[in-house]
């Protein structure tokens, strides 16, 4: 009778100890179903926050937010708050690096699903499991690091309370292993149109005015351009790709701002369809005031809007090279814009106070509204 009394104590406590260990268990965080995560994201209404997000709006432009980040890129589970639901988290993943990678965490009720925290905006590498907590580590690019290896990282260790999550934030050193960052292996692509190179002259003291330029209008001491978000369509007000060469090419003062470096642009595209690289993708050029830091500049020859927009051939070249663009650098179709519509830009940034209003009237916004319903014909692969 005593033994039996023993054993049955022991058993107790060995199922009690199984049952502490199954309930850790299950209040840590595992990977799980992503289509049953995506299932859970859509009914606690995750697309419908991201597309009303104002930030990710001004990356994608016109495409919904919800139209391009349809990926699940991870998929965790845990009953992070002891109720007995299975709660999740649903990380997203679009394109490239540089992507935004919208994640949530998604607690159970019953049937339904509502999130408790979220972040739209960050450019996500990783979240790893630490026990109950979640750590999201993103890049934290310095202004010299290259788009695939950023210096620094932000690490964000995400843990419950017991009434709502709590952060803690520290900036540190990229591990060697965050330093170079493989891209996704869906990244968006298009393919490269065939462009004939016609450098112009772009020589150590050109870059120097380059990057003095910069730093007087936007606060970077650099001529070099890194991740750029915008496309800016432009036309020549010539008549030849060589006129627009001679244009560009004498690094001098140019007659309305008159300010060094020579004003440039990256491509031209002829009449007859002829791509032309005047200037490498490396380098910032002066093109559009508040824009520069930021963007690549393409000229059509011609001397109004009606000339590229209703030139077939030269149309055609122009949507390739733009698409292989904004793919190849992950630019919404909606920050693909005409000179005319540069003050309305999310990145426009001017320091001169001057110039904060100044823009010129080429590709207005009803031709690009044409220009941009056929670039989203021809989505990146």
């Amino acid at each position: 009778m005593r033994r039996s009394l023993i054993v049955a104590a022991l058993t107790a406590l060995l199922l009690a100890a199984g049952a502490q260990t199954a309930s850790a268990a299950s209040r840590t965080w595992r990977p799980c179903s992503k289509a049953a995560t995506k299932a859970a994201a859509e009914r606690a209404g995750l697309p419908a926050r991201m597309d009303a997000d104002a930030r990710l709006r001004s990356i994608f432009g016109d495409d919904a937010p919800s139209s391009q980040l349809t990926s699940i890129g991870r998929s965790l589970c845990a009953d992070f708050d002891g109720d007995g639901d299975l709660d999740r988290l649903a990380l997203y993943r679009c394109c490239t690096v540089s992507s935004p990678a919208p994640f949530a965490i998604l607690r159970k009720k019953g049937a339904s699903y509502a999130i408790a925290y979220s972040r739209l905006n960050d450019a996500v590498i990783t979240i790893r499991t630490a026990g109950r907590d979640l750590v999201e580590r993103e890049p934290k690019f310095a202004r010299t690091d290259a788009n695939c290896c950023p210096s620094r990282v932000r690490e964000r260790r995400i843990h419950w309370t017991g009434t709502g999550f709590a952060t803690r934030v520290r900036i540190r050193a990229a591990p060697a292993g965050a330093r170079t960052i493989a891209a996704p292996a869906a990244a968006a692509s298009a393919a490269r149109p065939a462009i004939i190179a016609k450098p112009i002259p772009f020589p150590a003291r050109r870059k120097r005015e380059m990057a003095a330029y910069a730093r007087r209008h936007y606060g970077i001491d650099s001529h070099r351009l890194r991740r750029p978000r915008v496309i800016v369509e432009h036309y020549t007000v010539n008549d030849s790709v060589q006129a627009t060469f001679n244009t560009f090419a004498p690094d001098v003062a140019d007659p309305e701002l008159r300010e060094l470096p020579g004003v440039c642009a990256h491509f031209v595209v002829a009449r007859d369809g002829r791509i032309f690289q005047f200037v490498a993708l490396s380098l910032m050029c002066r093109h559009t005031v508040g824009l520069n830091h930021t963007s690549v500049g393409i000229e059509h020859v011609g001397r109004s809007d009606g000339d590229v927009i209703g030139n077939a051939r030269q149309l055609r070249a122009s949507l390739r090279l733009t698409t292989w663009l904004r793919c190849r650098y992950e630019i919404g179709t909606g920050n693909v814009i005409g000179h005319s519509e540069s003050l309305s830009s999310p990145y426009h940034r001017e320091r001169v106070a001057r110039l904060r209003m100044q823009t010129h009237g080429d590709l207005k916004k009803a031709s690009m509204d044409v220009y941009r319903r056929k670039l989203r014909a021809r989505p990146c692969s």
